[in-house]
């Protein structure tokens, strides 16, 4: 006899048959006894998730993702400096100057102007 043809343990537990008997164990990402509950661990919380530190870690059920902060760029496990004065064209008269999570262009000495559109 298969004791765990009922299903037996909670939605987030598998079952393991035994001699005579069974085993509920929560699945990764769930803690509990496996039989009439398992809590989504908060993997953000708890700080066991690998997110890197220029990004926000969002639980999940079961699990967590990681999202680059604003002016990173990445995978969310790494995230690099976004550099924008790499993607952007300043006047021709300008500098580019990279800011996290931006850019802004300045005149060069002796021109004035937004650096964007216009260095007279």
């Amino acid at each position: 006899i298969n004791e765990c043809d009922n299903n037996p343990c909670h939605a987030n537990a598998t079952c393991g048959n035994t001699l005579g008997s069974y085993d509920c164990v929560c699945k990764t990402g769930f803690s509990g006894g496996g039989h009439n509950f398992c809590n989504d661990d908060d993997e953000c919380t708890l700080g066991t998730d690998n997110c890197h530190v220029n990004a926000s870690c969002q639980n999940k059920p079961g699990s967590f993702s990681c999202v680059c902060l604003p002016g990173f760029v990445g995978n969310g496990v790494s995230c690099q400096y976004d550099k924008e004065c790499a993607r952007t064209i300043c006047h021709q008269h300008a500098i580019c100057i990279d800011t996290i999570g931006s850019f802004r262009c300045e005149c060069n000495e002796g021109f004035t102007g937004d650096g964007i559109l216009s260095c007279q």
